[in-house]
């Protein structure tokens, strides 16, 4: 989706308008568009190919069925979904946990002094 972005930024460039263009009219459909490039990567690449690009590069690999059926590819597209919303999940996790103890945000000196969960 990054990429899709720098992409239809430079595109605006070469057109000729500036980038502040993109006021806040056109956050509908630039979310819009967002969207539908994230559901259709899930579907290619999730669901028919069966393996994300991020799947790809580490190396992990999903069983493959024999035949692709509407279903199938249904149900592989949500479990490549959740598969990388998981690893979000968990990389947040290590960078919570790496960062703990150098943490200075607004609620550093709040949890410090006992007063917090």
């Amino acid at each position: 989706m990054a990429v899709t972005l720098l992409v239809l930024v430079t595109c605006i460039v070469a057109m000729g308008l500036s980038v502040t263009s993109l006021d806040r009219s056109a956050a509908g459909p630039l979310v819009a568009v967002m969207l539908l490039v994230a559901v259709l990567y899930y579907i290619v690449f999730g669901g028919i190919v069966g393996q994300t690009v991020g799947e790809y590069i580490t190396g992990s690999s999903t069983s493959q069925p024999v035949k692709l059926n509407l279903g199938a590819v249904a149900a592989r597209t949500r479990a490549a979904a959740l598969r990388d919303s998981y690893f979000i999940e968990r990389l947040g996790e290590w960078v919570g946990r790496s960062l703990s103890g150098t943490w200075h945000g607004p609620f550093a000196h709040f949890h410090k002094a006992g007063r917090g969960l």
